[in-house]
């Protein structure tokens, strides 16, 4: 077992002079000899909390990266009755520490605010780890807003696919004899090969020869309207012009057979 007890120094009373008085902080940890304490290390809250649970005693694995080099920690809170439910915390190399027993305290703080940080241990902690849970309390809600904008995106998505599905799904059935449905599909076909019809010819000015084309498209029975967007997007090419009517003009609008 480890055992060691601190004694820090904060200020709180004054002296009758005016000057800061000295508080003394009296540490538990695990392993201490009873007596009065008025504060409990990480690793004794954690401790504490195994037994509530009734868990093994949290297990240390503490190293350093190289001689010399600043230590790393893992704990592991094994789960008798459940391995799945084992949880493992570390201590990496941006948190870690000068010694290994500092390492140890790290390790159990951050494994004590995984179980308990709805819990304010700021209150109840020295004030050496004061500083890390507050920092570790951060890191938390910045994981939680990221959680919250990744859900509400996902949600508005799915929501825009619903109403897409739901769109579609009231979209009115077009029914096409089967003369019309050949004649669309063939046309389809070659706006396809050629990148569509009229692809770069749409005109601005109208001339003699494009009103005289709008008239013939008058007399096929198009609507003066449709002949004229249609000599707009394609120019003087009959062909094309007679193809894109029949694509983009409505069914109703088309001339009677």
């Amino acid at each position: 077992k480890c055992s060691s007890s601190a004694d820090a120094s904060a200020t709180g009373a004054t002296n009758g002079d005016g000057s800061a008085k000295k508080a003394t902080e009296i540490i538990q940890d695990v392993g201490s000899k009873g007596g009065y304490y008025t504060h409990k290390t990480p690793r004794m809250f954690l401790h504490e909390w195994c037994q509530r649970q009734k868990r093994p005693t949290p297990k240390y694995h503490a190293k350093q990266q190289g001689e010399g080099d600043k230590w790393v920690c893992k704990v592991i809170l094994h789960d008798p009755k459940n391995k799945e439910k084992t949880q493992v915390y570390f201590v990496d190399k941006e948190l870690s520490a000068d010694t290994k027993e500092e390492a140890q305290q790290k390790a159990a703080l951050i494994g004590l605010h995984n179980v308990a940080g709805d819990r304010a241990m700021h209150r109840v902690l020295p004030k050496a780890y004061v500083p890390l849970w507050d920092k570790l309390q951060v890191r938390s809600e910045q994981r939680k807003e990221t959680k919250e904008r990744r859900e509400e995106r996902a949600a508005k998505r799915k929501e825009k696919e619903k109403r897409i599905n739901e769109w579609f799904s009231n979209l009115p059935e077009v029914h096409l004899s089967n003369e019309n449905k050949e004649l669309v599909e063939n046309l389809v076909a070659a706006f396809a090969d050629v990148g569509g019809p009229g692809a770069g010819k749409e005109v601005s000015r109208f001339d003699s020869e494009h009103l005289d084309l709008i008239g013939k498209f008058k007399k096929l029975g198009f609507k003066e309207k449709d002949a004229t967007n249609a000599v707009k997007a394609n120019g003087l090419d009959y062909k094309q012009t007679l193809e894109w009517l029949c694509i983009n003009v409505d069914e109703k609008s088309l001339p009677k057979q």
